[in-house]
């Protein structure tokens, strides 16, 4: 009980939520409201922009190549008029055995002439799993949002 105790007290309970909720969730809504507003109002249109057109993204062809012992995956993505400055696109492959997920992030290589925001989009990854494994995703992002807490949207390859 003297070892137990204290690691299961009201105590400890609320010690960890001051500093790992409470008090982080505050630092976050001073930046926010610092400025006037600035960035809780730049999050709010980033969040209108998101709901506005996230519909429009789509994939083209997915294209593999495996170039000794390594794959590069590429895939064009139309983001429609969503800035790619306001998504990430990423390559995920689930677990493998009690691995966690893998999760890379794809960069934009070139723009695709005459679609507006659109881009190719390309990862290497090592060919140790079937590429089969792997699927491209766009994730909403922003470097001052909690994601996917904030911004849940996504849209898988299909």
């Amino acid at each position: 009980m003297a070892e137990l105790a204290p690691r299961f007290s009201a105590n400890r309970m609320v010690r960890e939520y001051v500093t790992h909720t409470y008090f982080p969730a505050a630092m976050l809504l001073h930046e926010r409201e610092g400025g006037n507003g600035r960035l809780g109002k730049e999050l709010a249109a980033w969040h209108a922009r998101l709901e506005r057109d996230w519909h429009a993204i789509h994939f083209g062809q997915l294209e593999v190549s495996e170039p000794e012992g390594h794959r590069t995956i590429a895939v064009p993505v139309y983001l429609g008029a969503l800035d790619p400055a306001d998504v990430a696109v990423e390559l995920y492959a689930d677990p493998v055995a009690a691995g966690p997920p893998e999760c890379l992030t794809m960069t934009r290589v070139s723009e695709l002439p005459g679609a507006t925001n659109g881009g190719l989009y390309r990862a290497d990854t090592e060919a140790t799993r079937p590429a089969s494994d792997y699927t491209p995703r766009v994730v909403a992002r922003h470097p001052n949002a909690r994601v996917p807490i904030e911004a849940w949207p996504i849209t898988w390859y299909r």
